[in-house]
């Protein structure tokens, strides 16, 4: 779904997810809990490259990551907003099971760790702090993509 609001946007996808496996594997020590986002190194440097990456005229950014936890997302978003840079913030929601059969589909039977992580993301995403929900049950990428890009006009 993120290529595809890129795509349409003509902005550039950004997966921090690279710079999660990079810190991992140059300081495995800080790597303890199994979330990069646990490693305030990984929340500096994705903060610092996404506002590196539109003050270079990479704008506009699209950034896919799951982040349920409040102050991990004050502290991406806050940070962000604290660079005067424009930001708008979408949380996909669907229900447990869909995610499941969507994590399958992806990945087979790999990444135990994100199944295991579903209900309690699905619970927390419900949350105020997440609010402006798009409601992916029954729609495919483009549909959802369609959402966001009629909503950011």
């Amino acid at each position: 779904m993120g290529e595809e609001v890129a795509a349409r946007l003509d902005g550039l996808l950004v997966d921090p997810e690279v710079l999660g496996s990079a810190v991992a594997a140059l300081v495995p020590s800080l790597h303890t809990t199994g979330d990069w986002q646990d490693i305030e190194l990984w929340r500096q440097l994705t903060r610092s490259a996404l506002v590196s990456l539109v003050r270079g005229g990479q704008a506009p950014l699209v950034v896919p990551m799951t982040v349920v936890d409040d102050g991990y997302l004050e502290e991406l978003l806050g940070g962000l907003l604290h660079e005067r840079l424009d930001v708008v913030h979408f949380t996909l929601v669907a229900s447990a099971e869909t995610i499941q059969a969507r994590l399958a589909a992806r990945d087979g039977a790999a990444n135990q760790w994100a199944r295991d992580r579903v209900d309690d993301c699905v619970a927390r995403l419900a949350g105020e702090r997440f609010a402006r929900h798009v409601e992916v049950d029954d729609r495919s990428a483009i549909e959802a993509a369609d959402v966001i890009l009629e909503s950011i006009g």
